[in-house]
């Protein structure tokens, strides 16, 4: 017919003498549908990401049928659909997704419509970083121990931090404070006291990372180097050379 349905209407019912719209159309006892089809998203372990516009609509009294029959407009939509997903939650993990993300259609209506749900969107959700911070007292090296620091997540979640460190940790072997750590070699993400988990973490970086040196109160000369140098730091205990 080339001409739009008429829905929510049958031929017992609707008899042709009743049809006012000109031209020859298809009649469907059913009314039309309009599906919200939810859509991918995608956020940062730890975040709570806005799902508000991750939908679109589809209307089957939109759909053309060749030469048979035409779409029809959108229609006028009162209301927005509710978009929510279990990944939302802050503490929602790396490994368990990707969450579906739902609609809730109960608040929508149009005019000759009925209104459904495809729940096709996932929210995945991808690892966050952790902050190293630390501090320790002047030993005369440029090696940063796990021991003196801590890795600090999102949700308040800490882990230990594992390894002897390398002399590329420090750009300088002196008093500093909150200096950025040159490297992590030599480190490793230990456990978390509070429920952290590894996984939700990409691995340690010197990225954003805050340490200090504090000032050896003393250093006993040992004289078990060449027992002459000051500046042998084999003659100091520790080998904590006071140059400074």
């Amino acid at each position: 017919s080339g001409e739009t349905g008429l829905f929510g209407r049958t031929y017992v019912l609707n008899p042709p003498s009743t049809i006012m719209e000109a031209g020859n159309r298809y009649l469907f006892s059913t009314l039309p549908t309009g599906t919200v089809i939810t859509t991918d998203a995608s956020k940062v372990y730890g975040q709570i990401p806005d799902l508000s516009s991750n939908y679109i609509y589809y209307f089957s009294d939109m759909d053309t049928f060749g030469g048979a029959m035409t779409g029809g407009p959108a229609p006028q939509v009162t209301g927005v659909p509710l978009i929510s997903s279990a990944g939302e939650a802050t503490n929602a993990g790396v490994a368990g997704g990707p969450y579906v993300i739902t609609a809730d259609v109960s608040g929508l209506s149009a005019p000759g419509h009925i209104f459904i749900a495809s729940n096709a969107g996932r929210l995945t959700v991808t690892p966050a970083d952790l902050v190293l911070t630390g501090s320790r007292v002047y030993d005369g090296s440029t090696v940063f121990a796990g021991d003196d620091l801590t890795a600090t997540g999102v949700n308040g979640e800490i882990f230990s931090v594992t390894g002897l460190g390398d002399a590329s940790n420090l750009a300088s072997k002196n008093v500093q404070t909150g200096s950025g750590l040159a490297s992590v070699a030599g480190l490793g993400l230990g456990v978390s006291a509070n429920g952290g988990v590894a996984g939700n973490y990409n691995v340690l970086t010197a990225e954003g990372s805050s340490v200090s040196v504090t000032r050896l109160s003393s250093v006993e000369w040992t004289g078990a180097g060449d027992g002459v140098n000051w500046s042998d730091p084999a003659n100091w205990a520790g080998g904590a050379i006071p140059d400074l």
